[in-house]
């Protein structure tokens, strides 16, 4: 099994997770099954959205035109040291205009784990409730996709996370 790149995490992260969206200490022993207590003000998150993992969640307030970023890293596993992936992106509104910075990840024997940075812009007043789509980074062996979901709410913010990725 060749994946060609993985979005590497670890329990930290998914703990860090927690405490960005609120949970108390309480509610993080329920996870934390190792008798620590996690110090959620020193572990946070600079949003929900920014645990790396390969799929995203994007809410939008209806009505509103709204940027939403979020940050990922990814190791190259490949067979090549030397491998460049580019990206292909995917979305099947014409509301989300969808940028990838940089749009192209180059890996060596040095640079084994690279970042990205994913801007969801959306252009406003839609009918829309949902909407999916994908990133897809390619090598011409590999292709490594990220699902994307996005919804339109009423009394939300773009920091919330949806529960269905």
């Amino acid at each position: 099994m060749t994946p060609g790149l993985v979005y590497d995490i670890a329990p930290s992260d998914y703990e860090a997770s927690l405490c960005t969206i609120g949970y108390t200490e309480t509610q993080m022993k329920l996870f934390v099954k190792d008798g620590r207590k996690v110090d959620c003000d020193s572990v946070r998150l600079s949003g929900p959205g920014d645990l790396n993992y390969p799929s995203f969640s994007v809410v939008f307030e209806s009505g509103r035109t709204q940027t939403v970023k979020y940050k990922r890293v990814v190791t190259n596993v490949g067979t090549s040291a030397d491998a460049v992936y580019k990206i292909r992106i995917r979305s099947q509104t014409p509301y989300v205009k969808i940028r990838v910075s940089p749009a192209k990840l180059v890996f060596s024997n040095g640079i084994t784990s690279l970042p990205y940075e994913i801007t969801f812009e959306s252009s406003g007043p839609t009918n829309l409730k949902k909407a999916f789509g994908s990133i897809e980074w390619y090598d011409g062996v590999h292709v490594v996709s990220s699902p994307i979901a996005f919804v339109w709410g009423t009394a939300t913010t773009s920091t919330s996370l949806v529960s269905f990725v």
